[in-house]
């Protein structure tokens, strides 16, 4: 359920700036170096501008999500668009400038991937207020500003009441990028809903960092050794929400035949 909300919700902003469509066209642009072109190059609906958070396209998680999403609105809407993905450990500054460097190029709507775009969002679209920006679980400001909220905890409740019925060992694992306000409630529902179906059960949990970085969000091999340790610990069941990290997480669940569960989407 939350994949299709978020898609839908990214699709739904980035139909603020058009009136109508046209003919698609063919096309391919460079996005990420080696990775699949997201949009056409050339088309007559909006120009739009993907900021992405920590880890980029590839995660097939959390900034997945946008380029599906994006890649559904230029198939419909005739767009075009542009990635820019985040640099490892890279300073508010350079946040502010891809947002920048996009408005300036007539990128129209921009939206940011990430709670840690909130504060340069609200920043730059002060700067630019005839375009349009959102902004994917943050809590920017601004008349020109949409907020992507979302409910984590609800589908994460669903997903412990799962892991709830299937645990053999009575112990599940959960790796978190970072402790705060959007994890914390991949991890709060994930234990009331282990806890409804299975009170007997216990919830072991593992953060990758104490800021939302790239050792929390873009680290495979810290996602598989907390995995590791949690199941070395007793666990036979992991949910992560980690982003690209959790790539790691189905690494160790490979490794140590156990069972795993993915956030966002179906990984």
């Amino acid at each position: 359920m939350r994949r299709l909300t978020k898609i839908a919700a990214v699709t739904a902003v980035l139909a603020l700036s058009v009136t109508g469509c046209a003919k698609k066209e063919t096309g391919t642009t460079a996005a990420g170096g080696s990775k699949d072109s997201l949009c056409a190059t050339s088309g007559d609906g909006p120009k739009i501008g993907l900021a992405y958070d920590i880890g980029g396209r590839g995660d097939k998680s959390f900034n997945d999500l946008a380029a599906a999403g994006t890649k559904k609105a230029s198939e419909t809407l005739d767009a075009t668009c542009k990635e820019s993905e985040a640099a490892p450990q890279e300073p508010d500054t350079a946040k502010e400038e891809r947002l920048r460097t996009l408005a300036d190029a007539g990128y129209d709507p921009i939206v940011a991937v990430g709670f840690v775009y909130t504060p340069m969002v609200t920043k730059v679209a002060k700067e630019y207020p005839k375009l349009k920006f959102a902004i994917v679980d943050g809590a920017a400001e601004g008349d020109n500003v949409t907020n992507l909220a979302f409910s984590p905890e609800q589908g994460s409740y669903l997903v412990g009441f799962a892991a709830g019925l299937k645990t053999k060992t009575d112990k599940v694992g959960f790796v978190g990028g970072v402790k705060g306000p959007i994890i914390d409630p991949f991890a709060a529902g994930f234990q009331a809903g282990v806890k409804e179906v299975n009170p007997k059960a216990t919830v072991d949990m593992k953060w990758l960092s104490d800021e939302g970085n790239a050792k929390a969000f873009a680290n495979p091999p810290g996602g598989k050794t907390a995995a590791t340790a949690l199941y070395d610990g007793g666990a036979d069941i992991v949910f992560h929400a980690s982003g690209l990290s959790g790539n790691g997480v189905f690494e160790a669940a490979a490794a140590e035949k156990k069972l795993a569960i993915g956030v966002d989407s179906d990984q």
